[in-house]
């Protein structure tokens, strides 16, 4: 197996490939700058390179943001700030952690770590929470708990219906 090329080839590659394709895009009204080549079936740009001898397929804003800003940290990913996955214009991403994506998104996941009040009403951010923090990372108000424990208690011995 023939050892990896060194990142300055990719660099090289990335910048090479964003002045040729920076020619073909023509910037929106209002600053998106909408791509002209393939797409996947999400309609995200994305480019084929040539680092060394091996040909590696990249998404197109990657490119953009990394010719910017120079490579993408090893625990980051890009975010779009604009809501078109067309856009290859470096200013419509950033580099987040995928645990701040997770939470900057609309997914359940995200809803939830943006919650501020528990169902009833009770604090779950700031001085006043009674909060616990499970390993998975999960919280659950103490004080519902408590109640639901004191409403549901059956003492030992006696049998359930």
């Amino acid at each position: 197996m023939a050892p990896s090329k060194p990142d300055s080839d990719r660099a090289t590659a990335v910048e090479r490939a964003a002045r040729r394709w920076r020619s073909k895009i023509e910037e929106t009204d209002d600053g998106h700058w909408p791509w002209p080549g393939a797409t996947t079936k999400d309609g995200y740009g994305v480019v084929r390179l040539l680092v060394g001898r091996r040909s590696v397929t990249l998404r197109a804003n990657r490119v953009f943001w990394e010719a910017v800003n120079g490579p993408l940290p090893k625990n980051q990913v890009l975010r779009r700030v604009c809501d078109w996955p067309g856009c290859v214009n470096p200013d419509c991403h950033e580099a987040v952690t995928r645990s701040e994506l997770g939470r900057l998104s609309n997914s359940p996941m995200g809803q939830n770590a943006r919650k501020q009040k528990c169902l009833n009403g009770h604090a779950l951010v700031g001085p006043d929470a009674d909060v616990y923090l499970y390993p998975s990372g999960a919280r659950e108000c103490r004080i519902c708990r408590r109640d639901y424990e004191r409403d549901h208690y059956v003492p030992a011995g006696q049998a359930t219906a």
